[in-house]
């Protein structure tokens, strides 16, 4: 029963985001110090504050999501569908609502951040000059609207000439891209900036076409995810905290722990190993193994 309050609790914060102790009391028929004692317990894994007064409540941030992979989309599926069949046997419509919210979830999961409005409203910091430079120059295209003449390295090894209307620039795994309509293939592409050989802004004007952001997000890099677990020591907590939030960490009576998704690639290892013996991966198994082997191949470099 209690379990089963907790959970529920928390897809109404979810979905409500600030809730009352009375409300929770009367909905589950408990007092309302045993609806604080719930709080308690949320709050050592939630980002929860409790707020007195005439407008307060029990209050969940607004940056906070279910983490990615809470559960895979094997199990999403099967809750969705095992809901639908509830509904069909007992139309009641509180089974139509834990759907929306599961299928809300698995939506939220699959997006990407966007920076909405002017691109002279925030600031990337390229220690390159090179890529530096081709951001303001393709940033000044989209701000003004007019055509970039492009030089890219293609697979095959030549350089190819094309002129492309510039509609977004997008940083993606590290790598910077360019979405823009290309005159040659009348389409949208994609170019990585670090393939670009020669980038000229021309004063050839151009009418924005109309775009969806899910056709943006990075097509070029999409990748299996990893739900890691790492046993972190504290001299590794700061750098840890810049990278990947204050959300991705909690401790435990063993020590600090942290959970986050990150890709199944080259780079997961390089950027684990980074961090010595300040860490140790706990799960999952594979990315144990990789570790280890990419251990022994830089033994063998320095023997």
């Amino acid at each position: 029963m209690k379990f089963s309050i907790l959970i529920d609790m928390l897809f109404d914060l979810l979905s409500k985001r600030k809730l009352t102790a009375a409300y929770l009391a009367e909905k589950y028929d408990i007092s309302p110090r045993t609806v604080y004692r719930y709080v308690e317990l949320l709050a050592t894994k939630l980002p929860l504050s409790v707020k007195r007064g005439r407008n307060g409540g029990i209050c969940l941030s607004d940056s906070y999501r279910l983490p990615v992979g809470f559960m895979t989309d094997e199990e999403y599926n099967a809750a969705i569908e095992a809901l639908v069949s509830a509904y069909t046997a007992d139309p009641n419509t509180k089974f139509l609502d834990a759907k929306r919210k599961l299928s809300a979830q698995v939506k939220r999961e699959r997006q990407n951040l966007v920076i909405l409005g002017e691109t002279d409203s925030f600031y990337v910091e390229n220690t390159l000059p090179w890529l530096a430079e081709k951001t303001r120059i393709l940033q000044k295209c989209i701000q003004n609207s007019v055509l970039a003449e492009i030089t890219y390295l293609a697979e095959n090894g030549n350089k190819v000439t094309v002129n492309v209307e510039p509609h977004a620039l997008l940083l993606c795994k590290g790598i910077w891209y360019v979405y823009a309509f290309c005159h040659t293939e009348r389409t949208f592409r994609q170019f990585s900036l670090g393939q670009i050989h020669t980038l000229i802004q021309t004063d050839v004007p151009f009418r924005k076409r109309p775009f969806e952001w899910s056709d943006v997000t990075c097509v070029h890099t999409q990748e299996k995810q990893l739900q890691i677990r790492l046993a972190v020591k504290e001299s590794a907590l700061p750098a840890l905290r810049e990278r990947l939030g204050m959300e991705a960490l909690h401790k435990t009576r063993e020590g600090w722990i942290a959970e986050f998704p990150l890709s199944d690639n080259e780079n997961t290892v390089q950027y684990l190993l980074s961090l010595g013996n300040q860490i140790e991966v706990s799960s999952p198994a594979i990315l144990r193994d990789k570790l280890r082997k990419a251990v022994q191949e830089l033994s063998k470099l320095y023997p």
